[in-house]
């Protein structure tokens, strides 16, 4: 976004959203009475605030060093895409693992 663009609303609208979503997550989580055996859901919760820094430097870049901040943008959600597959992955295989048991 180049300089003296207005914000759009889906510009300020996804940081909040994704605070809610990690709130959310962690209270489900924390209020679960069994505990998840892997971390799974925490390599979630980091990948949901990894966009959130996205989302905030999607914002930051019309203010202040947009080459510096559409680069960071664009590396998190990457690194966002990772941790998410790492832990479907996690998931899956814990899954798998349970299944196991009972039979």
């Amino acid at each position: 976004m180049p300089p003296n663009m207005p914000i759009e609303m889906g510009e300020i609208a996804a940081p909040i959203l994704m605070v809610i979503a990690c709130v959310l997550m962690l209270k489900t989580v924390t209020l679960q009475k069994v505990r998840p055996r892997r971390n799974w859901w925490l390599q979630l919760f980091f990948g949901l605030c990894i966009i959130l820094v996205s989302s905030i430097s999607t914002v930051a870049e019309g203010f202040y060093a947009p080459i510096f901040f559409n680069t960071l943008e664009h590396l998190c959600y990457g690194l966002a895409g990772v941790i998410f597959a790492l832990a479907c992955y996690q998931s899956y295989k814990q899954i798998q693992g349970m299944v196991g048991e009972k039979r």
